[in-house]
């Protein structure tokens, strides 16, 4: 199911579920012939929602996901700490950038897996190949970029040390369903200042750090990142803070607030 899909199927049915078919949205109108389906995708989602909370789901995904395949699949060393940098599916041109920027000093004290995007407009995947290709022979082994990181990304989770990206929803729930310390580099403008809120949550309970845009400069992430992992029982503590705001269970409690408010 398309992501469009898959968002319009949770709306049609959290609409009829509340009883107000009419008073669906109008951006809605126009895919009406998709109704049925969408509402009949919906009610799956919610039922499965109502019966297998997220807690249920993540603890699933870590009894399924391995350091060990992760290292392996990159070619990595157990013996030094992964980070994974990620700018979301779209990838972050500055964020790319910067850590391209600074990746021989970066690769003298952790390995980097780095989902950088595909966007042809800004070059950066080919950009980074360049300088991947440009480093030492020494410490080349410890880099690995990717347009994407699909299926296997369990298993980075697993693996890494630290994260290094944008504050997203996304990103966010998975590092603190999962316990992994983060640097967050909030997307500056994004609707409602949502990724500084989101980072800022975080980092208030002592889970993240909160780098923003306006003074990420190569140096500052070596800084940033050389400090954090000098400190490995420090970056376990931040896991564990992070892993306290978890809601493991929230996709229950959204199911059972939707039944009770579409309650006769």
């Amino acid at each position: 199911m398309s992501r469009f899909s898959f968002r319009f199927s949770l709306v049609a049915a959290v609409v009829v579920l509340a009883g107000a078919p009419k008073r669906a949205p109008a951006a809605i109108a126009p895919y009406a012939g998709d109704a049925q389906a969408a509402l009949t995708n919906g009610m799956r989602l919610l039922r499965r929602a109502l019966h297998l909370g997220q807690d249920e789901v993540v603890s699933h995904a870590i009894s399924l996901s391995s350091r060990e395949a992760a290292l392996g699949h990159f070619g990595f060393d157990a013996a030094l700490p992964l980070v994974y940098v990620t700018g979301g599916a779209q990838g972050s041109h500055r964020i790319n950038r910067v850590v391209g920027e600074a990746l021989p000093r970066l690769l003298a004290i952790c390995q980097i897996l780095h989902q950088c995007g595909d966007n042809a407009e800004t070059g950066d995947h080919a950009w980074l190949q360049d300088r991947a290709r440009a480093l030492p022979p020494r410490i080349r082994p410890r880099y690995a970029v990717r347009p994407y990181v699909g299926a296997e990304l369990r298993d980075v989770y697993a693996a890494a040390a630290l994260l290094v990206g944008r504050s997203g929803a996304g990103t966010v729930t998975e590092c603190c369903n999962l316990g992994v310390p983060a640097v967050f580099i909030p997307l500056p403008g994004a609707g409602g200042n949502e990724q500084a809120a989101n980072a800022g949550l975080v980092e208030a309970a002592g889970g993240a750090v909160v780098l923003p845009q306006g003074d990420l400069t190569a140096e500052r992430l070596v800084d940033t990142l050389t400090c954090l992992l000098a400190d490995r029982a420090g970056l376990q503590t931040m896991g564990a803070r992070a892993r306290a705001l978890a809601v493991p269970d929230a996709a229950r409690r959204l199911a059972l607030l939707i039944r009770e408010v579409a309650a006769p």
